[in-house]
């Protein structure tokens, strides 16, 4: 008696569940349908709306549309007074002196030099080092660098990438950034 009564439980459960899925089913159809109607709609507003459109170019050999790239009216007065604002605030600054900034406040520079821990050849080992990674941080070369920074010859800039000098210990000098007492 309770197996009839179970299996027709189960039965019910399932007529139930196919009734469901038939209405989730009918109501997908409608929103596809729905989308599809709308998708068509803009389509059809898209090309009634292509000879007035300049940006939009249909290539007529391939028939691949393309879009022409877009000219700038000009910077809204908004734009033009926060750049203005920013400029007040921020003085610029240039990379070296940002370098100079950071080797001053965090010391990184004493942990280049030569391996013998002997640095009396330079006459300026702060500024060398500094200069040095500017430098290679811009991906120039020594010389190349000396034809731009007046007072400094390409040898001098060159000093730190002999084979004498620690090549170890620059890493710890990107630690001691991050890890200053």
């Amino acid at each position: 008696m309770r197996e009839a009564s179970v299996k027709s439980g189960a039965a019910r459960r399932l007529r139930g569940h196919r009734e469901t899925h038939r209405a989730r089913s009918d109501v997908d159809r409608h929103g596809a349908r729905q989308l599809e109607d709308r998708l068509r709609a803009a389509a059809a507003a898209a090309d009634a709306g292509y000879p007035d459109n300049e940006s939009l170019v249909i290539d007529p050999a391939t028939g691949i549309p393309s879009l022409k790239p877009h000219r700038s009216e000009g910077q809204r007065p908004p734009a033009k007074r926060l750049e203005q604002e920013i400029k007040t605030r921020m003085p610029e600054r240039t990379l070296i002196g940002v370098c100079a900034r950071t080797a001053y406040w965090v010391k990184w520079w004493r942990r280049f030099g030569p391996t013998s821990g002997n640095d009396p050849k330079l006459a300026d080992p702060f500024g060398r080092y500094v200069l040095t990674t500017c430098v290679k941080g811009t991906n120039m070369g020594p010389y190349e660098a000396a034809r731009h920074i007046p007072g400094v010859s390409g040898h001098e800039l060159a000093l730190p990438q002999r084979p004498g000098h620690r090549r170890d210990r620059p890493p710890a000098a990107g630690g001691r950034v991050g890890d200053r007492p």
